[in-house]
């Protein structure tokens, strides 16, 4: 019977190299599995992050446009959008027609030095009936590039029977026969434009 309880006591007990396995085995495998999953997971997100947020750091910010700034932003005000400002200033213009090369009767639009954009309107004191493009209505709105090609354009105006008034790179154009009084709105109008765009942002 001795042989039988030895094989007896050899099925009950644990194998000799289960004995021998070091407790650590399994926590480290553990935490090689973690940190595999955890480089894996960098590689395949985190790398891309920072490259994304640098790409819309260094984004190039929107070009500048022509005019007078519009207050508290960047973009820049065109001929319609300051017509639009003097409608809300409440001077009495209307039937605003802009130009394109086309219909430029001056020649002017899109050449250096000249306007990059330009539109007439009704004042009163014009004749409504003038050609629709010229200044014969009452008025004319030009926004150029810089203030220097604005100034220049007024210079050279100024032999002209013409009523100016310039706001950095805008120059608005009155023909003379409008009554003074008005005239004098349009001036304290045109230089708030300006006034406008020089004041800090809120």
């Amino acid at each position: 019977m001795a042989p039988l309880r030895r094989g007896l006591s050899w099925l009950g007990s644990r194998p000799h190299t289960a004995r021998l396995r070091p407790r650590w085995v399994l926590p480290a495998a553990f935490v090689a599995t973690v940190l595999v999953a955890g480089v894996g997971g960098y590689l395949l997100h985190g790398a891309n992050g920072p490259a994304t947020k640098a790409a819309g750091s260094n984004a190039a910010p929107a070009g500048p446009g022509t005019g007078v700034s519009a207050p508290g932003g960047n973009q820049a005000l065109d001929a319609k959008a300051v017509f639009d400002r003097l409608v809300a200033a409440g001077l009495p213009v209307t039937n605003a027609v802009p130009v394109d090369t086309s219909t430029d009767p001056d020649k002017l639009l899109g050449h250096a030095g000249g306007y990059t954009s330009r539109l007439s309107f009704t004042v009163p004191g014009g004749n409504p009936k003038a050609d629709q493009y010229g200044i014969g209505r009452g008025g004319v709105i030009e926004v150029f590039a810089t203030a220097a090609d604005a100034k220049r354009r007024a210079d050279h105006l100024r032999k002209d029977r013409e009523r100016l008034y310039i706001a950095g790179s805008v120059l608005v154009r009155l023909v003379g026969d409008v009554d003074r009084t008005l005239a004098d709105k349009f001036r304290i109008a045109v230089a708030a434009l300006e006034k406008a765009a020089i004041a800090p942002a809120r």
